[in-house]
């Protein structure tokens, strides 16, 4: 289907889409066991008290999509507020022997926990890309689906990346945003982190979600 700002992509490659909908992605927080089995240890009676971890949508695929339109639908009055944060700034902010060490490394990302049999959910992805419109070099690690750095060994890949998993979410490099209901929330998934605090309780709270089509991510050397 086209789309002003581009062509839009499936709605979710593990997930079911919005019913009659193919390219929503209902995202309801109140009843998180309904589309991720491994919250709440899958009851679907529970409530989430909990966000969603920092990530970016759909990095376990070969072309992932570049930026996610979401619409806020049903806001508790209090809570459940969505931060991001620039990957940009968070590799401009590391030391140049450690952009040095990064910048040409790969790493894989990894959601085949949650998929079907059948369907493929790992990749690779440079851990430093080059966003294809303003040329700036960003981070493209996270803790949602990031599992290895391919050039170093395992345990220095888990060290490593937990480092920067906490050094690409700090303070200084985000912002949070308060839903109103109606709202309208655009970010580039190239050069960004999300998260979802968890503050609702046992509110309800419902976010739709579009996502556009994009292109491998490109190394920045």
């Amino acid at each position: 289907m086209p789309h002003f700002f581009g062509e839009l992509h499936v709605a979710h490659p593990l997930l079911p889409s919005k019913e009659g909908f193919p390219n929503i992605f209902e995202i309801d927080y109140t009843i998180p066991g309904s589309q991720y089995p491994s919250y709440e240890d899958g009851d679907k009676t529970k409530y989430q008290d909990r966000g969603v971890a920092w990530h970016t949508d759909i990095t376990f695929t070969d072309e992932p999509p570049k930026c996610s339109i979401l619409n806020g639908v049903i806001i508790p009055f209090a809570g459940g507020d969505t931060m991001w944060s620039n990957q940009v700034a968070a590799f401009s902010a590391l030391s140049e022997q450690m952009k040095n060490s990064l910048r040409g490394c790969h790493a894989i990302h990894d959601a085949s926990e949650f998929a079907h049999s059948g369907i493929n959910a790992v990749t690779k992805h440079p851990v430093v890309i080059t966003h294809p419109e303003t040329g700036e070099e960003s981070l493209y690690v996270h803790q949602g689906f990031t599992r290895r750095i391919t050039e170093f060994s395992k345990p220095e890949s888990d060290v490593l990346l937990k480092f920067l998993f906490e050094h690409s979410t700090r303070y200084d490099f985000t912002v949070r945003y308060h839903w109103t209901q109606g709202d309208i929330a655009f970010s580039d998934n190239r050069v960004t982190q999300h998260a979802v605090v968890g503050d609702i309780g046992r509110a309800p709270r419902l976010v739709n979600r579009v996502t556009l089509k994009g292109t491998k991510p490109i190394s920045s050397i």
